[in-house]
């Protein structure tokens, strides 16, 4: 069985034995703290006999702990080059399955049913920075959301997810709309093997039963919100009468009827505002 592999001698040394190197064009930074990994676990705090779908695998070395609380784990990893050592620091794990693939290539319902179709299931990822905004709509917005979901992430990332009114962007929205997110904990690069450019953050995010949006409307309100937002600097009004093609006036007077200040941005909108105006834009007030 392969060590602690928090150690970075260990680490390199399980690297080279199964003759693999980091991949910068998959952005593999491996956690060599241990304290960040069990600050990672105890904030995806799962229960026992739960669920858990691991995205990004890597070494095994968040699989390991995870499979120590969970009764089922299925760990995806990407790079089929690291598979190999994932299966021998887990072949002991009679609770983890492994699979390789693109996380986004599959629907959620795919991966809620390769766990067995259980009643909540939960996402614990470190998470390649380019892939964090597509990666949360394409789960939080599914059929099959998770419970909660726990990344490691780009700190900047994290922070606009849990962003407040007035420095909200679509997609604090398009993550607030379903679920709840906070920062756990700040990572520094130090963390990681080799360093990241950047910092890291663990974000813990807990679903809403039912979304601050009717399903009903979703479409809607993403549709306008998305006028809302591509131009920041105008105001919501300009915004969305220049994708309308309608009179800016006649929005700023439905943004009064709201108690909404005429000069108002998108990002200062909050979230459960947006389907009361797009019901008095669409006239079904």
């Amino acid at each position: 069985m392969i060590g602690d592999l928090t150690d970075q001698h260990v680490l390199r040394a399980a690297l080279r034995e199964f003759g693999v190197r980091p991949s910068q064009r998959l952005s593999q930074n491996f956690l060599v703290d241990r304290g960040v990994l069990e600050t990672i676990v105890d904030a995806a705090g799962i229960p026992a006999g739960a669920s858990v779908l691991e995205v990004g695998a890597g070494t095994g070395v968040l699989t390991r702990e995870l499979a120590v609380r969970a009764q089922h784990v299925l760990a995806l990893e990407l790079d089929r080059h690291m598979i190999p050592l994932l299966r021998a620091t887990t072949h002991a794990l009679g609770n983890v399955r492994i699979l390789e693939g693109d996380v986004l290539q599959e629907s959620a319902a795919h991966y809620h049913a390769v766990l067995g179709k259980p009643a909540t299931y939960h996402i614990v990822a470190n998470l390649p920075y380019h892939i964090s905004s597509r990666f949360l709509q394409h789960f939080l917005a599914s059929d099959c959301p998770p419970d909660t979901t726990t990344l490691l992430l780009q700190r900047e990332v994290a922070e606009r997810v849990c962003a407040q009114p007035g420095d909200l962007s679509l997609l604090a929205l398009s993550v607030q709309v379903y679920a709840e997110p906070a920062v756990v904990a700040t990572v520094p690069r130090t963390a990681f093997w080799p360093e990241p450019a950047v910092e890291s953050a663990i974000l813990h995010i807990s679903r809403r039963p039912p979304p601050v949006w009717d399903p009903a409307e979703q479409a809607a309100c993403f549709r306008y919100a998305r006028l809302g937002f591509q131009h920041r600097r105008k105001t919501l009004a300009n915004a969305l009468a220049g994708g309308l093609r309608e009179n800016p006036k006649k929005i700023q007077e439905i943004l009064e009827v709201l108690g909404l200040h005429p000069n108002i941005r998108a990002q200062e909108v909050a979230c459960e505002m947006w389907p009361k105006l797009v019901r008095a834009l669409e006239g079904r007030v």
